[in-house]
C-alpha cells in the first residue's frame, strides 16, 4: 500500500505544470537573426523579431517566459526602460523557430526613430528573463526604413518658387536614379503626386531645404495641409541598408501661405435694401467664394495654422506655441473713386484676433461695399477706382502692409447697375 502511494505521489508530481517547467530546457535566442520593425510605416518600433535556437511552444512561453525588458526614447527624447510580460511575446505561425515582441501597444510612447543613437549604448538592448533565472541578451539589427518626421513649407501659391524644410527620421541618402524623391497627397484631390525638387540643400545630419521651382507655370504644386511621404525606394538610411517603404504613412504638411489681400474686377448693382449699410465687415467661411462680381469688395483669410505660422516667420516666433489672438489686429481703410479722381466715399475697420465673429476658426475677413456713395444713394455704371490699405499686426509689431509687400494698392474696377 505504501510503495502504491508513493508511486501515485511520484505521478502527480510529474504532471505537475511546477515541475514540467523545472524539467524545461531554456532556449537560447541567435545572436544575429533578431530585428527592430516598423510593421505599419509609421517611423516607429512597433515590433521586434526573434529567432531561437530551438523550437519554441505556447506552453514552453506560458512556463519559461517572465519578461523581456529593453531601453529606448520616449516621445521626448529621454532613455527610458521598459517591461513587458509573455503576453506580448508572441510565436510565429510560420516558422516555429521564431517569435516576435507586440509593442503596438507602446509606440505611441516612442520618439520618431529608426536608428541607433550614438553614444547612448543602452539603447536596443534587449533583454529576456525567464522564471529558472536565465537572463538572456538579445542583439537587434534595425532594419526599420527612414521616414518623414517634420515639414515645414512656405509655399507661393504657384506665384513662385516654394521652399519645403524636411526633417528625417534619421540620416538618409538618396537613392541614385530617382528624380521625384517625394509622393504627397492633394487636400484638393486626393490623388497621388510625385514631387520632382530643383534641388535639396542640407542643412543638418537629419534635415534638408528642398526647392521647387516653376510652380507659377502649373497649378499641380504643393499646399499646407496637403499629405507627403517619401518616395518608395529613393532614400537610404545612413547604413545605405533600408530603403524608404511602400507601406509608410503620409504624413501632413505644416506650413503658411503668404498673406494676400484679394478683389475682384466687376460688380453688379442691384437696387440696394432700405436698412443695407454702406459697408459691412462679414465674417465668412474660409475659402468663401468673396469678393465676386455681386459682392465688391477687400478681403483677406486669417486665422488657421498657414496664417499664424506667416506670423511666426515674419516675427521669427517659435512655431510650436500658440499665438496669443488678443495680440492679433487687423486694420482695413478702403477708398472709393470715379475714374476721373473724384471721391465717393470711404471706411476704415479693425478686428482683434479673439473677436468672437470669427469663433476661433479660420475665415475669409470681407469689408463688403454695396456700391453706394456717402449719401447712400446707388452708384452709377462705369469705372471706379479703390485704394485699399490693409495692415495685420501681432504686439504692436506689423507683420504685413499690402501697400510694402504687394506694392501699389489702387485698383480700377467696373460697376454695371442692373
Amino acid at each position: 500500500m505504501m510503495k502504491l502511494w508513493k508511486f501515485v505521489a511520484l505521478m502527480a508530481l510529474l504532471s505537475s505544470s511546477a515541475f514540467a517547467a523545472f524539467i524545461q530546457s531554456p532556449i537560447p535566442p541567435s545572436s544575429r537573426e533578431n530585428y527592430l520593425r516598423d510593421s505599419d510605416g509609421n517611423g516607429r518600433l512597433d515590433r521586434v523579431d526573434m529567432k531561437f535556437l530551438g523550437t519554441l511552444s505556447q506552453e514552453y512561453v506560458n512556463q519559461m517566459v517572465d519578461s523581456l525588458t529593453f531601453d529606448w526614447l520616449d516621445s521626448a527624447g529621454r532613455v527610458k526602460h521598459y517591461s513587458v510580460g509573455p503576453k506580448q511575446f508572441l510565436l510565429d505561425s510560420t516558422y516555429s523557430r521564431r517569435a516576435y515582441l507586440d509593442l503596438r501597444s507602446l509606440e505611441g510612447q516612442f520618439a520618431l526613430l529608426t536608428e541607433m543613437v550614438v553614444g547612448k549604448d543602452s539603447l536596443g538592448g534587449f533583454k529576456m528573463f525567464l522564471h529558472d533565472g536565465t537572463v538572456y541578451d538579445i542583439p537587434v539589427k534595425d532594419v526599420m526604413a527612414p521616414v518623414i518626421s517634420e515639414t515645414f513649407l512656405k509655399s507661393y501659391r504657384g506665384k513662385k518658387s516654394d521652399t519645403l524644410l524636411v526633417v528625417f527620421s534619421e540620416r538618409v541618402m538618396p537613392v541614385y536614379g530617382c528624380e521625384a524623391f517625394f509622393e504627397s497627397k492633394s487636400k484638393r484631390d486626393s490623388l497621388n503626386h510625385f514631387r520632382k525638387p530643383a534641388f535639396m540643400i542640407w542643412t543638418g545630419e537629419k534635415s534638408a531645404q528642398v526647392i521647387f521651382e516653376n510652380a507659377e507655370e502649373t497649378d499641380d504644386y504643393l499646399l499646407p495641409r496637403d499629405s507627403i511621404r517619401l518616395t518608395p525606394k529613393c532614400f537610404a538610411d545612413s547604413a545605405a541598408k533600408n530603403l524608404s517603404s511602400e507601406v509608410a504613412l503620409f504624413s501632413e504638411v505644416a506650413g503658411f501661405y503668404p498673406i494676400d489681400v484679394l478683389s475682384s474686377n466687376m460688380a453688379y448693382s442691384e437696387t440696394p435694401s432700405s436698412d443695407l449699410p454702406i459697408f459691412q465687415m462679414l465674417f465668412k467661411e474660409e475659402g468663401a467664394d468673396v469678393p465676386n462680381d455681386n459682392s465688391w469688395g477687400v478681403a483677406m483669410d486669417v486665422l488657421g495654422p498657414e496664417f499664424e505660422n506667416a506670423i511666426r516667420d515674419a516675427l521669427s516666433l517659435d512655431h510650436k506655441k500658440p499665438l496669443d489672438l488678443s495680440k492679433l489686429k487687423i486694420f482695413m481703410n478702403l477708398r472709393i473713386y470715379t475714374n476721373l479722381g473724384s471721391f465717393v466715399v470711404a471706411t476704415s475697420d479693425e478686428v482683434f484676433g479673439d473677436d468672437p465673429r470669427f469663433e476661433g476658426r479660420p475665415t475669409r475677413l470681407f469689408l463688403k461695399w454695396n456700391l453706394m456713395d456717402g449719401g447712400r444713394r446707388r452708384v452709377a455704371t462705369g469705372a471706379y477706382i479703390s485704394n485699399a490699405v490693409v495692415i495685420v499686426s501681432y504686439d504692436g509689431q506689423v507683420v504685413f502692409r499690402n501697400d510694402i509687400h504687394h506694392g501699389p494698392t489702387t485698383q480700377v474696377f467696373g460697376v454695371k447697375r442692373k
